[in-house]
């Protein structure tokens, strides 16, 4: 098996949208091709995830908790997690008011939902906030807000 082949069967990105093709029909021009075309779609080698690539492996090694809104979440649960590293979004933030918690990292792509909600994570103080490209352009958030392009971006 070739090392191009291995790298994109061991990235599941990457080899299920391609795997269709039958390398042994194809030119090695055109599997070639290919790979680079899947590579740029994945964006490897793009300078427009670079804000976000910063973040990977940051916490290697260390646990980490996902916390989501739901009816049995209480202020003592999130007492518990107060210094650990937490990622959350959307109306996660509605919480701020309510306690001490605060994600270390907090997400938004939806426009609606962060039209909703742009009053309310500026008030909170997040430390980090990961908001979708798109709405980093359209609206005027601090600059140290992360922003990621979304697959259609």
């Amino acid at each position: 098996m070739s090392k191009w082949k291995q790298r994109i069967k061991g990235n599941p990105f990457l080899y299920f949208p391609i795997k269709k093709y039958h390398w042994a029909r194809l030119k090695a021009s055109n599997v070639l091709f290919e790979i680079e075309r899947m590579l740029r779609h994945a964006g490897i080698g793009k300078k427009k995830y670079n804000a976000i690539k910063a973040f990977k492996n940051k916490h290697l090694g260390e646990r980490c908790f996902i916390v989501a809104t739901g009816p049995s979440i209480t202020k003592e649960d999130l007492e518990k997690i107060q210094d650990e590293y937490t990622f959350s979004m959307n109306s996660m933030c509605l919480l701020a008011d309510k306690n001490e918690w605060r994600p270390t990292y907090y997400g938004v792509q939806d426009l609606e939902v962060f039209k909703k909600l742009k009053d309310v994570i500026l008030r909170s103080k997040i430390e980090t906030v990961f908001l979708a490209q798109y709405l980093k352009k359209q609206f005027d958030v601090p600059k140290e807000w992360v922003g990621y392009p979304q697959n259609s971006a």
